[in-house]
């Protein structure tokens, strides 16, 4: 079973779960002047005053507690973002989030991430990045692509000049054959989330 395919099954697992609960242990980094005003990936601009962080995984708009273990300062983000890409690390907070944990100076902060009460809708429907273009010719190409096997793909123009082609509103009973059919046109890179 393909990294899709088991994300769609732990999705699916979690429809009828209603509290939901797990605690993550590792290096934190901030972002901060040199993105404020980007958008994100959840589609809303980086506000590098806000408590936000960037998480690999968890859904956009999962309230988060972060307490840095050298000092025991604890504050709560809500997840707006991914990352961080750089290995070894669990989580970008913004600017602020690092300010208000103390280790603005450092860079760098061993924390306890932990989550809970991820309450999933009963019908939930999701959107299902393809790709992210600088250029318009590949992104019309996907595009087309989609068109002529029978989706119906969206574009949306970000503030950085990407187009990104994704499919939306897509009940989650149908994400297997869908995500069965990206693959038969040799699109793996998929970005799904929950809307």
């Amino acid at each position: 079973m393909n990294s899709h395919k088991i994300l769609l099954t732990f999705i699916i697992l979690l429809q009828g779960i209603l509290v939901f609960s797990l605690d993550e242990i590792g290096e934190a980094s901030w972002y901060g002047a040199r993105y404020h005003g980007r958008t994100t990936a959840s589609g809303e601009p980086f506000n590098m005053y806000a408590l936000t962080a960037a998480h690999k995984t968890l859904p956009f708009g999962t309230n988060v507690k972060i307490t840095n273990l050298d000092n025991g300062k604890t504050i709560e983000v809500v997840i707006n973002d991914r990352g961080p890409f750089v290995e070894g690390r669990i989580i970008d907070l913004s600017q602020e989030a690092a300010r208000r944990l103390g280790f603005l100076s450092a860079g760098v902060a061993r924390v306890k991430i932990e989550w809970g009460e991820l309450t999933q809708a009963e019908e939930s429907s999701y959107r299902i990045q393809l790709g992210s273009f600088k250029d318009l010719g590949n992104a019309m190409a996907l595009r087309n692509l989609l068109e002529s096997n029978g989706l119906s793909p969206q574009s949306h123009l970000a503030n950085n000049g990407n187009i990104r082609i994704y499919l939306d509103n897509i009940p989650i009973e149908h994400c297997y054959a869908i995500v069965d059919k990206l693959e038969e046109l040799g699109i793996n890179d998929l970005l799904i989330q929950q809307l």
